[in-house]
C-alpha cells in the first residue's frame, strides 16, 4: 500500500532534486525514493573487495566472533557514541563503558 510523505525542502534543494529527476527521466517522487533506497542499501552491504579484506583479517574476525557471542549472552551494554551514522551504537564490555558526560554544569 502506498504511503504519502510530506517533505519540507528549501528552494535550492528542491531545484537540485527536480533537475536531477528530470535528467533521469523520473518524477520527483520516484527519484527521491530511488535515491533514498540506493543510499540505504549501499550502507548495508560490503563489496567483494571489502569482504575479502575482512575475511583475511584474523584479529578482526576474532573480535567479531567475541562480540557476537557476548551479544547473544547479553553481556555488555549498547553505547551511543553520537556519530551521525548507522554504526554509532556498539556493544562494549561493561568494564569499558565510558562515563556519561556531565550535562548539569
Amino acid at each position: 500500500m502506498t504511503k504519502i510523505v510530506t517533505l519540507r525542502l528549501g528552494n535550492d534543494v528542491y531545484e537540485e532534486l527536480r533537475d536531477a529527476a528530470v535528467a533521469k527521466r523520473r518524477t520527483l517522487s520516484s527519484f527521491i525514493e530511488a535515491a533514498a533506497l540506493a543510499w540505504i542499501r549501499e550502507g548495508q552491504y560490503v563489496d567483494d573487495e571489502e569482504m575479502i579484506e575482512i575475511l583475511n583479517d584474523d584479529a578482526l574476525l576474532r573480535r567479531l566472533t567475541t562480540g557476537s557471542q557476548q551479544a547473544r549472552r547479553h553481556k555488555g551494554e549498547i553505547v551511543d557514541y553520537g556519530r551521525a551514522s548507522a554504526d554509532r551504537c556498539v556493544l562494549v564490555p561493561r568494564e569499558h563503558v565510558p562515563e556519561p558526560p556531565d550535562l548539569g554544569s
